[in-house]
């Protein structure tokens, strides 16, 4: 008898002759299924021993021939049949199905666990496992002993600072002894040496730079009392006019709003005409011999005349920046002043900075134009200049710029420039007519 478990032997019954099988089992085979144990009785090999007549059915049934002498079929069908007993009557031989039987052996219970089967072959070797983390840092070891002092070293060389020199060139070649110092006083690139480097004297007979001889940047000190304003010197006298400078270019409108006295006063333009033949503008100078000129045409733009307000046209006259002592203490800012007469002589003490006007067009002005050249010989110089030697000048120029102010009561209000404009004083002796050769003209910037 062999035990064999359910799937071990459908495998057999499917794979191999059944005829194969059975002789191979030759006995009885076990079951095991739902713990209980079927007895599956197969033919054992019958030998007849000489007929017998009196037999009865059932030994007829089982005398069957050998097994052996049968045909072996290796091509197994769900439909080929097994020869067995009855388990029920063993006396009873029966054809068996393999369909059935690999039915009834599957879905059979299993029966009781059979013994224990030998031990499996060693598995293979498990792959390195991941290596682990590191251990803690050990403890500090104990202090070493001090070692043994080592021999003194030699005395260093002390140096000697003797000055500055201009550049390297300027280092003595003779003369020299070792430790003597140079401070370089600028830089020198024949050297490679830069202000306040120090050149030593070596051994080796040679300047050697051995850098900056200085300390770190000191704090900053604290910082010292205003001085008190100096007094206010005396004007000096006038300087030459400089040259035009270019016009700037127009920059875009802006927009209109609510806009205070003041405010409106700076948006006034003012258009300038003039004319030395026109009656209405012509003058004859009572300072200049032979001289006519013009009055200066005003005619104002986006001007709001305000009832109980006073109006006047402001001349400044430009000025340089000057030194009006020798000593240099007295100085004085240039740019656009008034141009009065103040503390001049007769008659250019009659000149004028400021006029009343009350009319937006057709108003026009004299300032006392000639009053600003000198007269007779020194004509066209300016006045007020206190340099008259030399030759008289062919034409020279003076340059002025306009304001307008508004008086309401004790209030004044003032606008920025308005416009400049130059005046240019002629002279030219070799012009037909004695009366054209002196000529007064205005240019605009």
């Amino acid at each position: 008898m062999q035990c064999l478990r359910r799937g071990k032997l459908k495998k057999l019954m499917l794979k191999e002759n059944v005829a194969r099988i059975l002789l191979k089992l030759r006995g009885k085979i076990t079951i095991i299924k739902d713990k209980r144990l079927y007895l599956l009785n197969l033919i054992e090999e019958t030998k007849v021993k000489g007929p017998n007549k009196k037999q009865d059915k059932t030994t007829t049934q089982n005398n069957m021939a050998r097994i052996t002498t049968y045909a072996i079929d290796s091509a197994i069908s769900g439909k080929d049949k097994l020869v067995g007993s009855d388990a029920e009557d063993s006396n009873i031989t029966k054809n068996y199905l393999i369909a059935d039987l690999a039915n009834y052996i599957g879905t059979s219970n299993t029966g009781a666990q059979g013994p224990e089967g030998p031990a499996g072959s060693n598995g293979t070797n498990g792959s390195d496992g991941t290596n682990g983390t590191n251990g803690s840092n050990g403890t500090n070891g104990t202090n070493g002993t001090d070692g043994t002092q080592g021999a003194a070293g030699a005395d260093g060389t002390s140096i000697s600072i003797l000055g500055t020199v201009a550049n390297c060139a300027a280092l003595p070649t003779t003369g020299n002894t070792t430790g003597d110092l140079y401070i370089l006083d600028a830089d020198d690139a024949g050297c490679s040496g830069i202000t306040g480097d120090g050149f030593v004297w070596t051994a080796g007979s040679a300047w050697l730079n051995i850098g900056p001889l200085r300390g770190p940047q000191g704090i900053q000190g604290i910082a010292g009392t205003n001085g008190t304003d100096g007094s206010d010197g005396t004007d000096g006298t006038n300087g030459s006019d400089g040259t035009d400078g270019t016009d700037g270019a127009q920059g875009p409108q802006g927009i209109q709003g609510s806009l205070s006295s003041s405010e409106a006063l700076s948006l006034v333009g003012l258009d300038l005409s003039w004319s030395n033949r026109d009656p209405l503008y012509a003058v004859n100078s009572t300072n200049i011999t032979n001289l006519v000129y013009s009055r200066l045409g005003v005619d104002f733009n986006n001007l709001d005349f305000e009832v109980g307000s006073i109006y006047k046209l402001i001349l400044e006259r430009k000025r340089k920046a000057t030194t009006r002592s020798s000593g240099g203490n007295n100085f004085r800012k240039g740019g656009y002043k008034r141009s009065t007469g103040y503390g001049m002589n007769p008659p250019y003490s009659n000149r004028l900075s400021e006029i009343i006007f009350s009319e937006a067009t057709g108003a026009k002005f004299d300032f006392g134009w000639d009053l600003f050249f000198q007269q007779g010989a020194q004509f066209p110089r300016p006045s007020g200049m206190a340099t008259t030697t030399g030759p008289t000048p062919a034409s020279a120029d003076i340059h002025f710029a306009l304001r307008i102010s508004k008086q309401t009561g004790n209030i004044t209000e003032v606008s920025p420039v308005l416009t400049e404009f130059t005046l240019r004083g002629i002279y030219n002796p070799s012009q037909n007519g004695i009366d054209k050769q002196k000529r007064l003209t205005f240019i605009l910037k």
